[in-house]
């Protein structure tokens, strides 16, 4: 099935996706504003605007986090030629922040296709066509050695629950993290916590804070 679409979301507050999900086609994720914790299958990213991943094909995500702004385009992969593949596949799974250069070239041309859109004529589909070629053209100069680092843990497979737990404990290392505060944090058990926390990080909470 061929398709190119492009869609923006703005939200003021806090908003989480409920579960990982994937498609069969490519998502172009462009942070425009805000921050997002940014799962990719066992991984997480803390990433900050202005930024963009490509999420290829039948790779699990979701996203979470405070008040943001993004442009998604969504195209299948029967629209693409062979370089634009190419750069695509390079860059999946990669959150690359851009520049300010670089993001003042490239948030107009998603505006634009967001705009084309949401008033479809009988040309958009060549408007589309053309404006991702373009889009493509902008991501292959961006900076990819800066791409961002997940958050680590010590084991292949790690639940997003895990991910967010010894992020929160890297963030607030200084203060007097208790299991009652954490249970608390992200409503589980002390039980559970502990368990999610070990198979991760293959130590227990206590061990992990004073290491």
């Amino acid at each position: 099935m061929n398709f190119i679409e492009a869609e923006k979301s703005v939200r003021e507050k806090e908003w989480d996706m409920s579960n990982l999900h994937s498609h069969s086609h490519y998502e172009l994720y462009f942070l425009l504003s805000g921050t997002r914790n940014f799962f990719l299958n066992d991984r997480m990213y803390k990433m900050s605007a202005p930024c963009f991943t490509v999420i290829s094909p039948y790779i699990m995500h979701k996203t979470e986090g405070t008040g943001f702004s993004r442009i998604n385009v969504n195209v299948a992969k029967d629209c693409l030629n062979p370089y634009e593949l190419s750069v695509l596949n390079r860059l999946s799974e990669k959150i690359i922040p851009l520049s300010k250069i670089e993001s003042e070239k490239i948030f107009p041309v998603l505006e634009t296709a967001v705009k084309i859109c949401e008033t479809e004529d009988k040309y958009s589909s060549y408007k589309l066509n053309g404006i991702l070629s373009f889009l493509v053209l902008l991501m292959d100069g961006a900076e990819e050695e800066k791409a961002l680092s997940p958050v680590k843990a010590n084991t292949e497979r790690v639940s997003p629950v895990a991910l967010k737990i010894i992020d929160y404990i890297s963030s607030h290392y200084a203060e007097n993290i208790s299991l009652t505060t954490l249970s608390e944090k992200f409503y589980l058990s002390k039980v559970s916590l502990c368990a999610y926390f070990k198979a991760a990080m293959n130590c227990t909470v206590g061990e992990h804070l004073i290491t």
